[in-house]
């Protein structure tokens, strides 16, 4: 899962279980995911029908828009949600549900020479590997 805080979604990138796709009567089924914070239910979304034209190299993608309250960051580390995924069948029964994924919403890149987290401009430090060898003398 790659959450992404400047387009506000979440993406998932699944295997459907194969005997899914040939569904009782050719139904198929379709992925079901709540989110929730300290087991308070902060979004639910289903994906659409799972078909095997939708499969890309044998996995099947699907995301959802959402804007949390609180992100993740390194002063923050706390602020994360459980991701509670179910693979449903055609009348909506749950055929399998996964365990919860603790998960932080963020977003790490580069601009220029500067490295931003969610938006905002943070300072990483390296220290050459041979510098410290002899600084530790």
């Amino acid at each position: 899962m790659f959450t992404s805080f400047t387009n506000a979604f979440v993406p998932l990138n699944t295997t459907p279980w194969p005997p899914l796709l040939r569904g009782k009567g050719g139904q198929g089924g379709c992925w079901f995911a709540s989110l929730t914070d300290d087991f308070v239910l902060r979004k639910e979304f289903k994906s659409g029908l799972i078909k095997t034209a939708d499969l890309k190299k044998g996995r099947f993608a699907f995301t959802c828009q959402w804007k949390p309250d609180k992100l993740w960051d390194i002063h923050t580390p706390q602020n994360q949600y459980d991701l509670q995924l179910s693979l449903l069948n055609g009348e909506g029964n749950a055929l399998d549900v996964f365990t919860p994924m603790r998960f932080g919403f963020r977003e790490f890149w580069i601009d220029g020479r500067d490295f931003r987290l969610n938006g905002t401009r943070i300072f990483c430090f390296a220290v050459p590997f041979d510098n410290a060898l002899l600084g530790a003398a």
